[in-house]
């Protein structure tokens, strides 16, 4: 596979290739995810079209391969009066052929990139389990510095994994 891939943001169009890829995140790397794809608010075409329907606030990267839909993550603006200094990094997956040529950064810096717009935003938040190791060296080498980890966040069949909770500051607010 060649690293000729872009990565940009998903519109409602792309709903079917987005459920997809989802699901076979949750179904692949259970230990990854909070949601199942039984249970994900997100396991249905239309409610991934709704999903990629809204506004600025919540929005979807794909890390796209000619026609392949290889990899996703998304980013949300806390629009809560008092968390709106905060963006939210979720369901980031990369499919394993695409695995370790730049995609992931890719689709993270995108994120990051995509959250430095909005003018309330200091810093973005993201968690990680123990058991997606790659992803937490991703993080750290792209910034974001661990302040908290809960124990046993996950149950799955009977097997516990606890979450890591990272943050990156893009400024401090003294600079605003």
């Amino acid at each position: 596979m060649s690293n000729r891939w872009i990565v940009r943001r998903l519109g409602p169009e792309e709903a079917n290739d987005l459920a997809e890829l989802r699901r076979e995140a949750l179904d692949s790397e259970p230990m990854a995810f909070g949601s199942t794809a039984e249970t994900d608010r997100f396991g249905t075409v239309q409610a991934v079209q709704e999903l990629l329907a809204q506004g600025d606030d919540n929005v979807v990267f794909g890390l796209v391969q000619g026609q392949d839909l290889l990899g996703m993550t998304g980013i949300y603006h806390s629009t809560r009066g008092k968390e709106r200094h905060k963006a939210n990094i979720w369901g980031m997956y990369v499919r394993p052929e695409a695995r370790r040529r730049g995609g992931a950064r890719g689709l993270l810096d995108a994120a990051v990139e995509w959250a430095r717009q909005w003018p309330d935003v200091i810093q973005v938040h993201l968690s990680v389990t123990d058991d997606a190791e790659a992803a937490h060296h991703l993080y750290l080498a792209a910034g974001f510095t661990q302040w908290g980890s809960e124990p046993r966040a996950l149950c799955w069949e009977g097997d516990y994994t606890n979450e890591r909770h990272l943050v990156l500051h893009l400024e401090l607010p003294s600079d605003r």
